[in-house]
């Protein structure tokens, strides 16, 4: 098996959404100021 080249019939593909990482206050990594000019900070 080589690593170089895909193999489509056994892949997957795997989307993890961490939008709430970095925009909710306090989360674990916020980044100050983005729930302000995000929907996040107008709930």
């Amino acid at each position: 098996m080589s690593y170089t080249t895909s193999n489509w019939s056994t892949s997957v593909l795997i989307t993890i959404d961490t939008q709430n990482d970095f925009t909710l206050p306090n989360a674990p990594a916020e980044i100050k100021g983005t729930a302000e000019l995000t929907s996040c900070g107008s709930a």
